[in-house]
C-alpha cells in the first residue's frame, strides 16, 4: 500500500529495491535532504549505512547513533540529534512504524534540521 502511493505521488525511483551500494543515494541527499529507508520485515541496512559513511568521510566510519521513534525516547532523540549536527555523527531513526506519534515526531525532528543553518560537514 505505501509503495503504490509513494510510487504513484512521488516516482518510482523512490521505492526501488534498496542498491547494494548506496553512494548513489548519498549523492542525492544533504544534511537537509535525510535518507528515509521503507524496508520490509527482517531488512536491516546498518551494515550498509556504516560502509557509507565510512567511505563519505575518508575512510572514518565515525559514529551512528541509533534510536526508535517512539514519544519516551523524543527528548533524548532531539538532544542527540541537536548534538549530531555539531560533531558530524549520523543519526538512524528506526521502527517508526510502531509509534503512534510518528507524525508528530518526525515533524519535530524535521524543524530542528530545518531551523540549523551550520552543519557539521559530515553529517
Amino acid at each position: 500500500i505505501f509503495e503504490t502511493f509513494i510510487s504513484e505521488n512521488l516516482g518510482y525511483k523512490f521505492v526501488e529495491p534498496l542498491p547494494s551500494d548506496l553512494s548513489r543515494v548519498l549523492a542525492d541527499t544533504g544534511p537537509k535532504v535525510p535518507i528515509l529507508l521503507m524496508l520490509s520485515v527482517n531488512r536491516h541496512p546498518l551494515e550498509i549505512i556504516r560502509r557509507l559513511k565510512k567511505g563519505r568521510v575518508g575512510g572514518k566510519a565515525g559514529e551512528i547513533k541509533i534510536f526508535s521513534l517512539l514519544e519516551e525516547c523524543m527528548q533524548v532523540t532531539t538532544k542527540t540529534l541537536v548534538a549530531s549536527i555539531k560533531d558530524g555523527s549520523w543519526i538512524v531513526i528506526q521502527n517508526c512504524h510502531i509509534s503512534s506519534e510518528a507524525k508528530k515526531n518526525l515533524e519535530e525532528i524535521y524543524s530542528v534540521i530545518e531551523s540549523t543553518a551550520d552543519f557539521h560537514e559530515d553529517f
